[in-house]
């Protein structure tokens, strides 16, 4: 059997590297190698050494190495230097120029339900009311359902009952023992669900797919966020709208306290008022105009976020390590939008920071801190040293003025005063707004299950639509100088009591059974049932004739649904008996 060559398998040069081909000098009488002389296996190969061309030492060369060795690292045209600084924030140049003041329209808005509409308008309600009804025929054309806004109020109106008050399922709400009457009394539980099933947002004649069934509700609610003016302090985050269904649009993150469900970033004020906000779909998202550079797809979406947010008035802006970039720090400064923001390590290029062991070796509180010019703009980078190393970047505020905070030493059992750079102490006290709206849709949530994918969303949207209301009416009264008739969310949420109180004027639901009063003239008059025939008379076959009568009644052959004026003159039934259908025989022979 034949083995590998000794020469092959250590990485040696084979035969056939010794059969270079070289070029042969003009003034050269020899000839190039030819077939025959390659052909000779049983005589060795003569090597002839050439000082001046390819020597062997070349053949035990990796080849990736001649390959790293013909291409070069393009070099940055303008390589970002860092030096260290102490930057102290300038408050005069960076002042707010901007307005915050609620216009006259928004001070109008004076009742929960006033500031529920300008979220869920009335225009909306017919829209809404539209699509459900097309949809109905689209689905059941024979049995279409309508509708009118007002229902549509009475049907959201259930819903924020039910965020309010707890139920198992939701046919409890209409149980006899666990009856809840603000909801059983305003519609029967099965025009409830009648609408649930049939309410639709878009057309799918137009091959409405995707986010395309939701999207008009999301335009409606994020168009009435952008006429609330915007406050100096805005944070950009992620939100996660917790689903476990089946949907191509869900996604997993196990560092997440809901790790399954949609995700949405969202532009939050301070107060926590959502202003902006978008819902993650995909790739298909990362789009940006030609006068905005593509700074990757986290970095674009603060981007596209802070689009709303007015140029030159000095407005700030933060956001943590998922979306920042020394680039996107700049190109927000040229338009006088100011960032602090949490960094990844690995994006400060050309940094040289102190590594974790080095700042640990310093202690609890050190700090350092470097400046960089990108693009005509100064950023400072922060790294400060906590229970690990916290780095941040600023185009405004950096280390000074210093801080001192408590932090609780484990070794020594005690609280200890360390250094904090002002940076830490300006992102900690304006950067949980998104957090904050969050802690507020968690403690009143639509929780009702559907088999439509679109339909948590739509409810989400609800108590966003809901909580917007509640902190603009807080802003209102803030602003009017009336703190004092600030009420909280769940007396605000109880607005769901004046939705159930618009009238139904297009659809009346009558009581299933008999009427409530108890009077001989309010009952209805019973029908008299036929009496059916024993099956021993039915079977004895004897004197069943067929009788022709005036009264047209339901054939009593059990599977048949038609109506006849023929009786059996022995059991006294109507029974079908004509050409095309013959029940009075099979009546009395299939017993």
């Amino acid at each position: 059997m034949d083995g590998i060559p000794a020469r092959t398998f250590y990485g040696g040069p084979t035969v056939a590297s010794y059969y270079r081909q070289r070029d042969i000098p003009n003034e050269s009488e020899d000839s190039e190698l030819s077939d025959d002389d390659i052909s000779e296996p049983t005589t060795a190969p003569q090597v002839t050494t050439v000082s001046d061309t390819t020597s062997d030492e070349e053949d035990n060369v990796p080849l990736s190495h001649l390959r790293n060795s013909t291409t070069t690292k393009k070099k940055p045209k303008n390589p970002i230097k860092w030096k260290p600084s102490s930057t102290k924030r300038n408050v005069t140049t960076n002042q707010f120029t901007g307005d915050e003041l609620l216009p006259g329209n928004i001070l109008t808005l004076n009742t929960p339900l006033k500031l529920f509409s300008h979220f869920i308008s009335d225009d909306f309600l017919v829209e809404v009311v539209r699509q459900t009804c097309l949809y109905s025929v689209q689905t059941n054309p024979a049995k279409p359902i309508t509708t009118c806004p007002e229902e549509i109020q009475n049907f959201i109106g259930i819903l924020l009952w039910m965020s309010l008050i707890r139920q198992p399922t939701s046919r409890r709400y209409w149980s006899p023992k666990t009856r809840i009457p603000q909801v059983a009394d305003v519609m029967p539980v099965n025009r409830f669900e009648q609408i649930k099933r049939y309410i639709h947002f878009s057309d799918n004649s137009n091959n409405a797919k995707g986010i395309d069934k939701i999207q008009p509700v999301i335009t409606q609610i994020r168009n009435a966020c952008l006429k609330i003016p915007l406050e100096e302090n805005l944070s950009c985050d992620e939100q996660v709208i917790s689903f476990k269904g089946r949907s191509r649009y869900k996604t997993y993150n196990p560092k997440k306290p809901h790790k399954w469900g949609y995700k949405m970033w969202v532009l939050s004020g301070i107060s926590g008022i959502s202003y902006n906000f978008e819902l993650f779909s995909g790739k298909g998202d990362n789009t940006h105009t030609a006068n905005e550079p593509d700074l990757g797809a986290a970095s674009n979406v603060v981007i596209r976020m802070s689009k709303i947010v007015p140029h030159n008035e000095h407005y700030k802006l933060y956001y943590d390590n998922y979306f920042s970039s020394l680039e996107l720090v700049s190109h927000l400064s040229k338009r006088n939008i100011h960032s602090v923001a949490t960094v990844r390590s690995n994006r400060l290029k050309n940094s040289k920071m102190m590594q974790e062991k080095e700042m640990k070796r310093k202690g609890r509180g050190s700090i350092q801190e470097q400046t960089a010019t990108v693009d005509g703009i100064d950023i400072h980078a922060i790294q400060w040293y906590d229970n690990k190393i916290v780095s941040l970047i600023s185009d405004y505020c950096g280390t000074e003025p210093t801080v001192k905070v408590k932090r609780f030493f484990r070794s020594e059992q005690t609280r200890k005063d360390i250094q904090c750079p002002d940076i830490v102490k300006e992102y900690n006290r304006h950067m949980g707004g998104v957090d904050l709206l969050d802690s507020l849709l968690g403690l009143y949530p639509i929780k009702l299950k559907s088999k439509k994918w679109y339909h948590r969303i739509f409810y989400h949207l609800i108590d966003v639509a809901v909580v917007n209301s509640w902190l603009v009416d807080r802003r209102i009264k803030k602003q009017l100088g009336k703190t004092e008739d600030v009420v909280p969310l769940l007396v605000f949420k109880t607005l769901a009591e004046q939705l159930c109180a618009q009238k139904n004027i297009v659809t009346k639901h009558k009581r299933a059974g008999r009427p409530r009063s108890s009077s001989p003239q309010c009952l209805p008059k019973r029908r008299c049932l036929e009496a059916r025939p024993s099956s021993y008379i039915q079977e004895d076959r004897t004197d069943h004739w067929p009788s022709w009568t005036t009264n047209r009644e339901r054939c009593k052959r059990r599977t048949c649904k038609g109506k006849s004026r023929v009786v059996c003159v022995k059991c006294k039934i109507h029974l079908c008996f004509h050409p095309n259908k013959n029940c009075f025989k099979e009546f009395h022979v299939d017993v």
